[in-house]
């Protein structure tokens, strides 16, 4: 499956930008050792937020689940 959209500006279209598969199981592979990380050291209850800059982790103190 490809998820297909276009980036538009001032509704100009720029580009069109297409995530391959390929993209896609590129990035998983490469998130693998960071998941494996936090099912070891950390609880559900933690969270990764990940940037040009690090990575940076919180534990969320409250967590009131909406059903």
């Amino acid at each position: 499956m490809k998820h297909q959209e276009k980036l538009e500006v001032f509704n100009e279209v720029k580009a069109d930008c297409t995530w391959h598969e390929k993209q896609q199981a590129e990035l998983k592979e490469a998130a693998m050792p960071l998941v494996k990380y936090l099912r070891t050291h950390c609880t559900p209850m933690h969270v990764a937020i990940v940037d040009v800059g690090g990575v940076d982790l919180y534990t969320k103190d409250i967590n009131v689940p909406i059903n």
